[in-house]
């Protein structure tokens, strides 16, 4: 599996299975958390679903870095919830893909592999919006859809 660098810039927000209004609302509640809780939320809710590297990915491409987050101002804690959900959905989509094509080419070993990485991403951002939303849940059918090529 590729470990190629990502521009985080580059990645579009509109996949992304979070409403505009909730997005605000998570804003408000990680901007107003302890340090701790930060850390609670982003490296054991949200992460702790995730293979080692997967989370090694996430951590390596996040702009604003984790400990920036914790001791940074409002504005980069934002920062870092808005693209930590992008990079979640990317990869999301991507393992996706990939389970298409493994499905395609009959390697069901492999198709198994991406498709438990696919429920690891939308676990990731499942709990990632319980967390800050105020209990709200993430449902299966809001994942963005992905285009496979017949």
């Amino acid at each position: 599996m590729s470990q190629a660098a990502v521009d985080i810039n580059e990645i579009e927000w509109g996949d992304t299975p979070i409403k505009h209004c909730e997005f605000i609302r998570s804003t408000r509640k990680i901007s107003s958390m302890k340090p701790e809780d930060v850390e609670d939320v982003v490296i054991n809710a949200t992460l702790g679903s995730l293979s080692r590297e997967d989370k090694q990915f996430i951590i390596r491409n996040m702009t604003p870095a984790l400990e920036e987050c914790i001791k940074g101002s409002k504005q980069t804690r934002i920062t870092y919830l808005h693209n930590l959900m992008k990079l979640l959905t990317y990869r999301y989509k991507m393992y996706k893909g990939l389970f298409y094509g493994a499905v395609k080419a009959s390697d069901l070993v492999k198709a198994e592999e991406y498709n438990q990485r696919v429920f690891h991403h939308y676990e990731a951002l499942r709990c990632l919006k319980k967390r800050l939303i105020a209990g709200k849940e993430l449902l299966l059918r809001d994942m963005p859809k992905v285009e496979f090529p017949q």
